[in-house]
């Protein structure tokens, strides 16, 4: 009985909900289409396309949590050229992206849900420490991964 005091059933429920969401999305074809609308925006030469996906990768991560993104993003991927550079992208890039803003990852949710009234864990507080360490690690990563391609 005290486990099962102790589980957080409003994040499980979150989590589940999630990923039927997510799932339902890949099922219908919904989710190809949303993300191959948005990666039809890359185009250019292979350094224009890195960039610009690291962007959609990092608004995206942002809009839905790095999760969910990551699920969608996936199927698009698979049919990109130089597809394993865009893999390491996607899972750098979704990473870090999910320290821009408290929004980013469900793990800084549980973090601002778990401090409580103790710390307060404010969504412009975050972003003032999360969007610059974010960008610079992003634009640094982004680098240092098109320069190994």
């Amino acid at each position: 009985s005290s486990l099962l005091a102790r589980i957080d059933w409003s994040l499980l429920l979150f989590f589940s909900a999630l990923f039927v969401v997510i799932g339902g999305l890949q099922t219908s074809g919904l989710s190809y289409l949303l993300t191959s609308k948005s990666l039809e925006l890359i185009s250019g030469t292979l350094s224009e396309q890195v960039w610009m996906f690291s962007g959609i990768t990092l608004v995206g991560s942002n809009l839905l949590s790095n999760v969910p993104f990551v699920l969608l993003a996936s199927s698009s991927v698979r049919a990109m050229e130089n597809s394993e550079l865009f893999w390491y992208l996607l899972a750098f890039v979704s990473t870090i992206a999910g320290n821009l803003t408290i929004f980013g990852s469900v793990a800084n949710m549980i973090v601002a849900e778990g401090a409580g009234d103790k710390c307060k864990v404010g969504f412009w507080a975050f972003a003032k420490f999360g969007a610059v360490s974010a960008i610079l690690c992003i634009l640094a990563g982004t680098a240092i991964l098109f320069a190994a391609a």
